[in-house]
C-alpha cells in the first residue's frame, strides 16, 4: 500500500478498469505528489474499500490510472462504530473538530442545535465539512469517510432510532456506553440544556 499517495474516488469509479483523474485531484497527483508513469496510488471510496492503481499517463489536464487490485484492508469495517454528537462551536473550530475526529476513527458526526445554541450554520457548511472529512481520511490512511450529517435539533438527534442508548431520555445523562456495535459520544461542553419537561 502506498500510504503517501492516496486519492478519494466515488465508489462507482472503482468499478472501472481505467480512470481519468481531472481538475483538483489531477493537480494534486501531478503537481504536489509528482507522480510519474509506473508509480502506484491507493484509491479509496469512503465506504471502506481501497484499490491499488498504476499511473499510466500524466498529461497537462488529466492523469490516467489503471486499477491493478484490491488492497488487503479493502472492506474492513471499524468496530464499534463511533457516533459523535457535538454542539457547533464558533468560528473555524468545527472544521478542526471534523478533521481530528475523523483521524481518531469516528464513523458519524452529528452537529446538534439547542434552544440556546449561538451558532446556526447554513446549509453550505455540511458540504465543507464532508470535504474536510474526505481530506482527513486521505491524509490519515482511512479507507472509510465518516458521514457528516446536517445540523439538527438535539432532541431529534437523541430520538434517532439508530442511535445507541436512545432509551435514556434525561439530557443530563445523555448516553451511556453499552456493549453494542455502535457507541455514541456527546460533546456538550458549551451547551446549556433547558430544564427537563414534564
Amino acid at each position: 500500500m502506498t500510504r503517501g499517495r492516496r486519492l478519494f474516488v466515488p465508489p462507482a469509479q472503482l468499478a472501472a478498469e481505467r480512470l481519468t483523474i481531472t481538475a483538483a485531484d489531477h493537480r494534486h497527483l501531478a503537481r504536489v505528489l509528482r507522480v510519474q508513469p509506473g508509480d502506484t496510488v491507493t484509491l479509496f471510496d469512503g465506504a471502506g474499500n481501497e484499490m491499488e492503481a498504476r499511473v499510466t499517463r500524466v498529461g497537462r489536464a488529466e492523469t490516467e490510472l489503471l486499477l491493478v487490485g484490491a488492497s488487503p484492508r479493502s472492506g474492513a469495517a471499524r468496530e464499534p462504530a463511533l457516533v459523535l454528537l457535538t454542539a457547533v462551536p464558533r468560528g473555524p473550530r468545527m472544521d478542526l473538530l471534523v478533521e481530528k475526529t475523523c483521524e481518531l476513527g469516528v464513523s458519524r458526526i452529528v452537529p446538534v442545535l439547542t434552544e440556546r445554541s449561538v451558532v446556526r450554520p447554513d446549509a453550505t457548511r455540511r458540504g465543507r465539512w464532508e470535504k474536510i472529512a474526505r481530506e482527513a481520511a486521505r491524509q490519515c490512511g482511512r479507507a472509510d469517510v465518516p458521514d457528516v450529517e446536517a445540523p439538527i435539533a438535539l432532541a431529534t438527534a437523541l430520538a434517532a432510532s439508530d442511535l445507541p442508548g436512545r432509551r435514556n431520555r434525561d439530557h443530563r445523562r445523555i448516553l451511556r456506553v453499552e456493549t453494542a456495535a455502535m457507541v455514541a459520544v456527546a460533546l456538550v461542553r458549551d451547551l446549556q440544556f433547558p430544564p427537563p419537561g414534564p
